[in-house]
């Protein structure tokens, strides 16, 4: 039969303080919990944090993105060139927008 403590702090100092005396005490990590009704950062009150390795999903998501947006805005202004008074076939800035969004797109995509 398990048995349970129930502690209540009014500072997240002392919340802290608790939590490396169970430590040193002898209580494994994952014999304890900490609950708390405000949003503290993992790692706050000394517990484990996991590594996890979810960002490379959308990286992944974002370089593809990048690299699609890259040639599809390149390959449709070389397929129908537009020269409008003297300007460069190839304009950077109207790229930029296409970029950045289907770069946004495909991370969120490949996120999900």
């Amino acid at each position: 039969m398990s048995k349970s403590i129930l502690g209540l702090f009014l500072d997240p100092n002392s919340a802290a303080d608790a939590m490396d005396g169970l430590k040193e005490s002898g209580f494994e990590q994952g014999s304890f919990d900490v609950l708390t009704g405000t949003p503290y950062p993992e790692g706050a009150f000394g517990e484990h944090v996991p590594q996890h390795r979810l960002f490379r999903f959308p990286a992944f998501g974002a370089i593809i993105g990048f690299s699609a947006s890259l040639f599809l805005t390149t390959a449709t202004q070389l397929a129908y060139p537009l020269i409008t008074g003297g300007k460069p076939i190839l304009s950077i800035f109207a790229m930029l927008i296409i970029m950045y969004e289907m770069t946004m797109l495909s991370a969120v995509i490949f996120s999900v």
